[in-house]
């Protein structure tokens, strides 16, 4: 059996719509210990962990492991029709097939969205990746500097050091820079970050915070010309929140 109760559609919401904008389809495993979920987009640009622990839901009952295959875009389209204050349950219809989505607000509405057989891929083991240098930093300024920097171009260069982060491009529509320094409400630098840099698709980055609060942190991890790490805690209670973590391959610069 499988039932998963939250308060509100906020935290499904968010973070299925930043997953989707990498994925079509997923595997979900539903464990006693709680929701989770790791893949990698076709092209194998972007990895995504999710890790939604029991506590966090208002209900949760699964007595062993179950692997669920689903559509990740045709979830979120479902999703979309979610007001973030109504209540969500999910369940598991063996019977027909089926993970049934139940929102309750003013009305009661309910959804059943078809299982299906998701390829298995491997996904390379993130915990072995080194990279030296972590900031915490403001999602919404975060935000602001890749929407600048999209003005001009697809993407962004991304300096991390002791000094502070740095977000930079350049081409024939012109150039942006954005510097949270040292000592900036919008920074936090985790130790002494030896400095670094790559570059990214903005896009990619972008979607990825789509799952971010503006109001909260974003864990950076970075290293010289090595893919980028993003850690966003989700939910709303200290103590019983999830995470959502994102792995970016950097970008070739060109001289």
């Amino acid at each position: 059996m499988i039932s998963a109760k939250m308060s509100t559609c906020r935290v499904w919401k968010s973070c299925v719509s930043a997953i989707a904008s990498l994925i079509e389809e997923a595997a979900f495993r539903f464990t006693p210990e709680g929701v989770k979920l790791r893949a990698m987009d076709p092209s194998h640009v972007s990895l995504v962990e999710l890790e939604l622990p029991a506590k966090m839901f208002q209900e949760y009952r699964v007595k062993e492991e179950k692997v669920i295959g689903l559509s990740v875009s045709r979830l979120d389209e479902f999703l979309s029709r979610a007001k973030g204050e109504e209540e969500i349950t999910l369940e598991l219809d063996e019977q027909q097939n089926k993970l049934l989505l139940t929102l309750r607000g003013v009305s009661t509405r309910k959804f059943g969205l078809p299982l299906m057989e998701v390829e298995r891929t491997e996904v390379p083991d993130t915990g072995k990746l080194e990279l030296p240098a972590t900031a915490d930093v403001s999602a919404g300024a975060l935000i602001e500097g890749l929407k600048d920097a999209q003005l001009v171009g697809d993407s962004v260069r991304i300096q991390l050091g002791p000094e502070g982060l740095t977000l930079s491009t350049e081409s024939e529509k012109g150039s942006t820079e954005v510097s949270m320094r040292k000592g900036d409400p919008s920074i936090q630098l985790v130790g002494s970050p030896p400095s670094v840099k790559a570059s990214f698709a903005i896009e990619y980055l972008l979607n990825m915070l789509k799952a971010s609060d503006p109001q909260e942190w974003v864990r950076i991890k970075m290293g010289q010309d090595m893919p980028i790490r993003l850690e966003l805690s989700i939910g709303e209670k200290k103590g019983e929140r999830g995470s959502l973590t994102f792995i970016l391959a950097p970008r070739l610069e060109t001289e």
